[in-house]
Parts: C-alpha cells; structure tokens; sequence
C-alpha cells in the first residue's frame, strides 16, 4: 500500500464516543483524560490504515499505545499525569479484550480457571486500586522508601510483578506462536517461527525477531553493565532470602504459566488477520516494555539508583491498569465498544 493510500484511508481525524467502567474506587487512582485519548487516537491512525485488517485495530492500538506512554517513560522522555497515562491504558486494554471476545468468544485461558461471564464491578477492580494506591505513594515518598517498595514489586505475583509479567507474557507469545513441541498453534494458523524465544534457563533473556526499540536496548545496556560493575550485589538480589522466592524461580514458573494457561483452545478461531496482529502488536511490542521495566529495577536496585527506581515503578504502574483491565473485557458479555467518529 502506497503512502497515499494510507493517507486516504485516514481520512479525517478520528476520535472516540464512549468510556470504560467506572467506579467510585478508581477516583483516587485515575484522572479520566477523554482529551488524551482521542490525542492518541488521531496519532495512531496512520499505524490503524496500514493493519491488513480492521479487525485487529483494538489490540493493536492496545500495543501501539503502550509502547508509546511506556517508551516515553523507559526513554525519561515524559513525565506524563500518570493518572491520566493510567486511565488512557486500562480503557484501551478493557476495549482490546472486550473486543477480541466479541468476535472470538471469551478466551479458554479465562474460562479454564472457573470465570465466569459478569460485568465489571467496583470488587472487579478493587485489586487494582490497591496496588496502584500503593505505587503512587512509592513514587510521592521517592529515595529509600521507593527502592524498598520496588524490592517488593521485583518479586509480587502474579503479572503485576516487575519480572513475573515479563516472563509470563513471553510464555504466551511462545505456545500462541509455535507449532507443537515447543508451542500450541493451532493448524488453522500460520507463523514465522521466532517471534520471540524465551526460556527458563536464562534469566532475563529473550530475543524478538521485530527489531527492539532504542530505550529496550539502552536498558539491556545498563543492566549488563550494573551486572559487571557488582555481580555479588546482583546475586544477592536474586537469590532467595527470608523466605523470598529466587528470582529465577520466579521467571521459570510464570514462563510456564504463561505456556500452561494459552494453548489453541484461545486461538483455534481467530481469523489470520486477527491472529498476525495479536502476535505482533498484542504480543511482542506489548513485551518490549515488560521486558525494559524488569531491566530497569533490576539495575535500580544493584545500583541504589532512585532515577533508575521512579522509570521502573512509573512503567510497572502503566502496565498494572493493562493487567487490571484484561479480565474484566473478557468477561464483560455485555458491555459495550465505543464508536470511532470522525472529528
């Protein structure tokens, strides 16, 4: 498609009608920012008009739009409103998956731990609002208090954890993208082999085949480099203590969850259209700053850097309003998208 098809099929800007659950629980934790959205929605539509098919542009939206809030916060490029930020990715993750089960179903991987369909509910978020309540006042302490509340997230279970999310997702893109052995596509799709490879005898390792964007590999840097300067403190920080699990532990186990809990009961009757762009957008580019974040509060707390530590924390928050959202578009039979209307 040439570059003046794209710019045909944007046509005018494009903004969005409609808002996601609330309840009187998100108030302390979210700013409803409708202006930022549709600011990003009109930015995002030259990436929407190049998507080999409409029927992805929810979840790649979702990646598209996570890349970008968490990038600017990897690369210290931004200090957005993070309760603002926040809002903008819980809306986008609660459509992403509202809208995938509107066309495929609830997936199996949801259904298979015993959920059941039913609407949001001010309890379906009540974890969530606990654990962004205990983020924002981390990064409102700062110094040592910040480091010691990272210190916890390092290890937090399940996906919310600053290396369980990075490790389970990665798990998730391997079984959806591989055939048997070492995934579970199923026959009716198709993929490059690759996409990315992750496993759990190499901590903190995994490889894409879509190039990293800058600020990843600058924290892939720092990290191997915080690693040399002071392997002992590294070490220490992993290892297992006071009844902490080890942090490889950590990453083998939610590695397998992330094989265990997709296989192609979740996928078997996705379109390929659908399918490539839940692989891309909805998988590996969604991975990127799970995988920089685990990077950052490692090298934050080998360091003693709070710098370091506040980019950690601030990207976990935005992936916590994803994690908090996943569900509840899943089970949500009855909710409703918004409309995309031109401006």
């Amino acid at each position: 498609m040439s570059e003046s098809d794209v710019d045909q099929r944007i046509g005018a800007p494009r903004r969005l009608t409609g808002a996601p659950p609330w309840f009187s629980n998100l108030a302390s934790v979210f700013d409803p920012a409708p202006d930022l959205l549709d600011s990003l929605v009109a930015e995002y539509a030259h990436t929407a008009a190049k998507l080999s098919s409409q029927s992805g542009w929810w979840v790649a939206f979702l990646g598209w739009v996570v890349e970008k809030l968490v990038g600017d916060e990897l690369s210290g490029s931004s200090r957005r409103n993070l309760r603002e930020a926040g809002w903008v990715i819980y809306a986008a993750a609660y459509w992403c998956m509202l809208d995938e089960q509107k066309q495929f179903g609830i997936p199996a991987a949801i259904t298979n731990l015993g959920m059941q369909p039913t609407p949001p509910s001010e309890d379906s978020v009540a974890d969530m609002a606990s654990k962004l309540t205990q983020r924002h006042a981390a990064l409102d302490a700062g110094g040592e208090q910040l480091l010691r509340v990272l210190n916890d997230l390092l290890r937090e279970e399940p996906c919310t954890g600053c290396i369980h999310g990075t490790a389970y997702n990665s798990g998730y893109i391997e079984v959806i993208s591989e055939p048997p052995p070492l995934g579970d596509m199923p026959a009716s799709l198709r993929a490059e082999t690759g996409s990315i490879r992750v496993n759990a005898r190499d901590f903190m390792r995994v490889d894409y085949s879509a190039p990293a964007p800058r600020w990843l590999n600058e924290w892939r840097s720092r990290y191997e480099a915080s690693v040399r300067a002071d392997p002992d403190a590294h070490e220490r920080l992993i290892s297992p203590r006071g009844g902490l699990k080890d942090l490889r532990i950590i990453w083998s186990e939610a590695i397998a969850w992330g094989h265990n809990n997709w296989d192609s009961q979740s996928t078997g009757n996705m379109s390929q259209e659908y399918f490539d762009d839940l692989r891309h957008w909805g998988g590996v580019v969604f991975n990127f700053g799970l995988e920089a974040i685990s990077l950052a509060s490692l090298t934050a707390l080998v360091n003693g850097d709070v710098a370091a530590a506040i980019q950690a924390v601030r990207g976990n928050t935005l992936y916590l309003c994803a994690w908090g959202a996943f569900t509840m578009g899943s089970l949500d039979t009855t909710g409703q998208l918004p409309t995309i209307v031109s401006s």
